[in-house]
């Protein structure tokens, strides 16, 4: 039986997003409701639904237009096919502010109030420590679900010997440990090593501010969402990178004596040309801007220390006993894929399904991007459905299924294959419309880099 169907990165509200609406073209999320609706149409049990992030994009849409598409999004699947209760959800970086409103909200309660330190980090398999983000709350509400239950940053699940344990994904990348880094720099001793709260602790305030946070900023985020974009082409990087080096230039050979001869203006050229070109040229390549490999190596290290450290720890604390197996699903770089990953601190080796996203990060096609559902049985077996995926010479792919199978996992997954068979014309007409969206939104991308 199917318990829960897992989506990651819906960035409801985001321009560059495949839900939002576009003249002419067929709608991507009544597509994706169809599509479940199908697959589960044989009535055996309710699936919960489960959110790993990034279902707002808070960082480029004003949060009440990112509020009304995820509630339009919800709605559809929660019309498609009969669901549990509400939402099991956690918090990406770009829709951080979430669990910032959750856990406000949970450090009010007399029994918070009692504690020495504020709550930043929930248990992962104990729902009582959970929280409620009125904005998504109040969508999921809106959409027909009873709610929404926030964990963060992960979410865990058990059966048996066997768990699950779900996560965003972005504290794979340093980026979103900074703070945390910066404190082991600063730090007189060594300092233990950083569990799952201790990250959402130390780094909260960061996420906020630079991913979660400008979209509610009159208007800043459209505006921070554009430069984004244009900086994720060669021709618009290198135009934005020649016009902040001469602003920079000459800010700088103005306060420079003899700044302005030729020799010392192109010197200072120089040196700004490879600051500014080190330190944008990084943004651009980290993992969820790495074109063509869906887990680069650098994406993979950063996997494997998140599974041997972090959730190493958080396992060993909260469950009885280490689990038989345990797979690990996240989201966040917006390329599917399933792994098998062997990380320092766990027994076995972890089965990772990672569900893409549902958006394009930059104007290129034929690449790494799209995105998928992963489905949960009740005995913790798991599954990716591959749902969509960029156009390879204008094809959209198949929908497929991946994963491992392993024990009991082979019947669950022959079980979901022969569903999609049942099911391929819903899903195929959902891989099609996603094609469609893509083409778009390339479009618009490359339009803005011409501007």
């Amino acid at each position: 039986m199917i318990a829960y169907v897992c989506l990651s990165d819906l960035h409801a509200g985001a321009p560059a997003g495949l839900f939002s609406p576009r003249d002419g073209l067929p709608d991507v999320a009544g597509a994706l409701a169809r599509a479940l609706g199908a697959l589960l149409s044989d009535g055996r049990g309710e699936p919960r639904l489960v959110l790993l992030g990034d279902t707002m994009d808070l960082q480029f849409s004003e949060w009440g237009t990112a509020a009304g598409e995820a509630a339009r999004i919800l709605a559809a699947l929660r019309d498609a096919a009969a669901w549990r209760g509400d939402i099991l959800a956690t918090a990406g970086n770009h829709d951080h502010a979430l669990w910032t409103d959750a856990r406000h909200g949970l450090e009010v309660e007399p029994k918070a109030r009692l504690q020495t330190h504020p709550v930043h980090g929930t248990p992962a398999f104990d729902a009582r420590g959970a929280g409620r983000a009125r904005l998504l709350d109040r969508a999921a509400r809106e959409a027909g679900f009873a709610g929404a239950e926030l964990r963060y940053p992960n979410v865990g699940l058990r059966a048996g010997g066997r768990a699950v344990l779900l996560h965003h994904g972005h504290f794979h990348e340093a980026a979103y440990r900074a703070v945390t880094r910066l404190r082991d720099v600063l730090a007189e001793g060594p300092r233990p090593p950083p569990t799952a709260a201790t990250l959402a602790a130390e780094n909260a305030g960061w996420i906020d501010f630079a991913w979660s946070g400008l979209g509610d900023a009159a208007g800043l985020g459209r505006e921070a969402e554009d430069l984004y974009q244009r900086l994720l082409t060669p021709t618009g990087f290198r135009r934005a990178l020649t016009r902040w080096s001469d602003i920079a230039t000459d800010a700088i050979a103005d306060r420079v004596p003899g700044g302005a001869l030729p020799e010392p203006r192109a010197a200072i050229g120089a040196a700004t040309r490879a600051i500014l070109g080190a330190t944008l040229g990084r943004m651009r390549e980290d993992e969820r801007h790495h074109e063509v490999d869906a887990l680069p190596p650098d994406g993979r290290r950063g996997l494997t220390w998140y599974l041997g450290a972090p959730v190493a720890a958080q396992v060993a604390e909260e469950l009885d006993a280490p689990p038989a197996a345990l797979t690990y699903v996240c989201g966040h770089t917006h390329k599917p894929y399933a792994e098998r990953i062997a990380a320092p601190g766990l027994p076995v080796p972890v089965e990772v399904l990672n569900s893409g996203g549902w958006t394009l990060n930059g104007p290129r096609l034929d690449n790494a991007e799209g995105a998928g559902v992963v489905l949960i049985d009740d005995a913790m077996n798991a599954v990716l459905l591959r749902a969509v995926g960029t156009p390879r010479n204008g094809v959209a792919p198949e929908p497929r299924v991946e994963g491992f199978g392993s024990g009991d996992g082979g019947a669950f997954r022959r079980d979901v294959e022969a569903r999609l068979e049942g099911s391929r014309a819903a899903w195929t007409a959902l891989s099609e419309a996603a094609a469609a969206h893509y083409a778009a939104i390339q479009a618009d991308l490359l339009g803005r880099t011409d501007a």
